[in-house]
């Protein structure tokens, strides 16, 4: 794989300031967003994209029986090492191989928008959760009109909160709540900033060509707990 091709968060360019959590707010935001689900103990909750197996370390350590998911033989892996009590299963989210209402919760951070059928992870993860189960979404998100240059994964794949929210009521997840958390955005952009000198040169490494740095005035990260609709 090129490494125009790659994801960004396969790049050494990013995981050197990102960590190993891979996403704003790393372990903290987790945490926050499984406090308002309000699991209880012995709860089966799937980290769908699991990556290296942070989050999988938390779910087991706040004593959910935890359930990693990945197509990234590599990251499984790391996440076995990372939490040696979870279970790991290779696969697409846009394929989850569960069967129906087997979850109690779902964890997916910063995956949907680098698929290219968001529409079809989603709902698959309504049709594995129990009704009444709960999804714990942290993602990019466009407050307004984008513009700068068009660049691969994560920020082409951003949509609105109204486009979000949409998506997730048409799988039959109601979004119950809503925060925007574009500080922890900000704070990692400063630390790529740190670790490659600017946005463009960061850029230009993480994709392997020269690229235009594109606008993040418009992009925000959030925090959406959603539930499965009841019978």
């Amino acid at each position: 794989m090129s490494q125009a091709a790659r994801p960004l968060y396969r790049s050494p360019a990013f995981q050197e300031a990102g960590g190993m959590a891979l996403r704003p707010g790393g372990l903290a935001l987790t945490a926050r967003g499984l406090t308002l689900c309000g699991f209880a103990s012995g709860a089966r909750v799937a980290d769908v994209g699991c990556g290296p197996g942070a989050t999988l370390g938390l779910l087991a350590g706040r004593g959910f029986a935890a359930l990693g998911i990945d197509p990234d033989p590599v990251f499984l892996d790391q996440a076995r090492q990372e939490a040696p009590a979870a279970v790991l299963i290779q696969a697409q989210a846009q394929a989850l191989p569960l069967p129906e209402a087997c979850l109690d919760g779902l964890v997916c951070e910063c995956v949907l928008s680098t698929l290219d059928r968001p529409e079809a992870a989603l709902a698959e993860m309504a049709r594995v959760l129990r009704p009444g189960g709960r999804v714990l979404l942290t993602d990019l998100y466009v407050r307004g009109a984008a513009s700068g240059a068009p660049v691969p994964g994560c920020l082409a794949g951003a949509v609105s909160r109204e486009q979000g929210e949409g998506r997730l009521l048409a799988a039959g997840l109601r979004p119950l709540v809503f925060e925007d958390h574009g500080r922890a955005l900000r704070e990692l952009a400063g630390r790529l900033i740190f670790a490659h000198g600017s946005l463009e040169l960061f850029w230009q490494r993480a994709l392997g060509r020269e690229t235009g740095c594109p606008d993040l005035r418009a992009v925000s990260y959030c925090l959406i707990i959603a539930e499965k609709e009841r019978a």
